[in-house]
């Protein structure tokens, strides 16, 4: 189903960044200096209650072509930071590969049956915080003036075993297979899809 998905959504990138070329602009969202934007992503949207998160932030051009950005926000593991590195292609202003930092959780308690079926769907469990390293591809689609909308695929590689990131608070309860396969799941890490709209000052 990935494989499937995967070359699907690109071609979608491609086709909107090929409509974006064919308006002439003077000067694209993608260079201006500072902005806000709004972000929502599907983590693993091919699994069984995926990860998903939605955040607010922004980004300050370092030099040309290369930006900083901070993301602040909430998603299935808790609330969450990102700090990102995000590379405009040189003469493909509209099209960037971006590498991000992301700590998600900790400190929140969560009940199973929230996250899909299981034979502990009442078990509280404490969720510890996950870090991942993130690498995506993109474009931003300027839409009105200051306006942009943008669109990135990529994997979101996460450190650590996931048996380490949460913790049973039910002293007498060990979760089945079924059950921890849930939790891995519903925690960040894998393929990842997002959209965004951002605002240039």
């Amino acid at each position: 189903m990935k494989a499937k998905l995967f070359p699907f959504i690109c071609t979608i990138l491609l086709s909107i960044g090929a409509v974006a070329q064919e308006e002439e602009q003077v000067v694209s969202n993608s260079n201006k200096q500072i902005g806000v934007s709004i972000t929502t992503t599907l983590n693993n949207p091919t699994k069984l209650s995926p990860f998903s998160y939605f955040g607010i932030g922004g980004y300050y051009t370092i030099i040309d072509n290369l930006a900083f950005e901070g993301i602040a926000g909430m998603g299935s593991w808790g609330y969450y930071g990102t700090l990102s590195l995000q590379y405009f292609i040189p003469e493909q202003e509209n099209l960037f590969i971006k590498g991000t930092c992301m700590r998600s959780g900790g400190g929140k308690e969560k009940n199973l049956s929230t996250m899909g079926y299981s034979k502990y769907a009442d078990t509280q469990i404490n969720l510890f915080p996950i870090i991942n390293a993130n690498f995506t591809v993109g474009r931003v689609v300027d839409i009105y003036k200051s306006l942009s909308f943008s669109a990135e695929i990529g994997y979101a590689y996460r450190f650590g075993n996931i048996e380490d990131k949460y913790r049973i608070l039910e002293s007498n309860i060990v979760f089945d297979e079924d059950s921890k396969n849930i939790v891995s799941k519903m925690a960040p890490g894998g393929f990842i899809f997002s959209l965004g709209l951002t605002y240039n000052l």
